[in-house]
């Protein structure tokens, strides 16, 4: 597969979203659907923003997608897309849980 370099950018963007999305929703969902069902309480005095924002920081840990990208690809300029797009993906994961756990109040009891 030929990729272009104007491919490379987007390629990297939609990698970090993908990464970004995935991880939320891999530590949010089970979460929600557990206090939906009523199988788990939400934690007193947490309010689904600061539920969110630590999903967000889930995201941090990204060896196993450099791992599982250095076997996916063997060539260099493919290899340069998925670390700068994991890279991206971790630094808005954090900065985004950073600021969504600084923004959300705690509920008062």
């Amino acid at each position: 597969m030929i990729v272009h370099e104007d491919d490379r950018g987007r390629r990297q963007l939609q990698r970090a979203a993908g990464d970004l999305a995935r991880i939320v929703r891999e530590v949010s969902e089970p979460r929600l659907a557990a206090i939906r069902l009523q199988l788990a309480g939400k934690p007193d005095g947490a309010t689904w923003a600061q539920l969110l924002g630590v999903a967000m920081l889930g995201g941090v840990g990204f060896t196993m997608s450099l791992f599982i990208g250095g076997l996916a690809y063997s060539d260099d300029v493919h290899q340069h897309a998925m670390r700068l797009g994991v890279l991206t993906g971790t630094l808005v994961s954090g900065t985004v849980g950073y600021a969504l756990l600084r923004i959300a109040r705690p509920i008062q009891a």
